[in-house]
């Protein structure tokens, strides 16, 4: 069975101070969540201060969001937090700028599988996390399909279900694709906005396919799916309370922390 984690991004404007953190990670174990993905914490917070406040909480942290320059260029100094942190999951949020070409995602494919490998002889694996820009085609390939098929299984992929669609592609589709890479994905649900734009709301609250036996959480069973992470960039309203309600969601349906 999945378990259900929250991504700290979605409160990462409460987490900017180590008084704030404290608080945020307080909030978010007495909602019932003991799955964190860390992201967008203040830059200035001790990694010690960090893992103190994990274990004061009963918290786990699962998996990161971090810069691959954080492993490029302070490649100890990142697995070292990790390993504080006890996170067996590095994950990055986004492709850098510089490699969003053609010929970038060929270059990053053969980058990262480096760099995960490494990463992987420390313990530590090594996850990629979409958005929309990564289902542009080249040919006959979309961007995310080069950068699958030319690494290896050092590299995992996170699929963001929200930013799958946003593309235009199924979610369900390439959670099946991303089978036996993808023990770590994020869910958040998209609906209409005001100006016909799209939204970003809690689960259940949106238009995406979740639930029933062809949703989303079904594709999730059935490719072995470790974690969902709830993440809600933007937030129409108090995003503890959005975090708290998609995970009322998952928990209609079986799904546990």
């Amino acid at each position: 069975m999945t378990k259900i984690g929250a991504q700290l991004y979605t409160v990462r404007m409460h987490c900017q101070t180590p008084e704030d953190l404290a608080a945020s990670f307080k909030k978010v174990a007495d909602i019932g969540f003991k799955n964190v993905q860390i992201s967008g914490i203040g830059k200035d917070i001790p990694v010690e201060f960090v893992a103190e406040q994990l274990k004061k909480n009963d918290l786990k942290c699962i998996v990161t969001h971090i810069q691959f320059s954080d492993i490029t260029d302070n490649f100890e100094a990142t697995v070292k937090k990790h390993k504080a942190w006890e996170s067996p999951y590095i994950g990055i949020g986004g492709l850098p700028q510089e490699y969003r070409s053609e010929e970038g995602f060929w270059a990053f494919a053969k980058l990262a599988d480096e760099w995960a490998k490494k990463l992987r002889d420390n313990g530590l694996q090594f996850v990629y996390h979409n958005h929309n820009f990564e289902f542009v085609k080249y040919g006959d390939k979309r961007a995310l399909e080069i950068l699958m098929e030319n690494t290896s299984d050092a590299v995992q992929f996170e699929q963001d279900t929200y930013w799958v669609q946003k593309a235009g592609a199924d979610p369900i589709e390439w959670i099946y694709k991303n089978k036996g890479r993808g023990d770590i994905i994020h869910f958040k649900d998209m609906g209409m906005g005001p100006e016909r734009e799209n939204i970003m709301l809690s689960l259940g609250q949106g238009n995406m396919h979740y639930d029933g036996d062809n949703g989303i959480l079904a594709a999730c069973d059935a490719c072995g799916v470790k974690y969902a992470f709830i993440e809600q960039d933007v937030c129409p309203k108090d995003p503890f309370e959005c975090l708290k309600e998609s995970r009322d969601f998952l928990m209609k349906y079986g799904w546990t922390d």
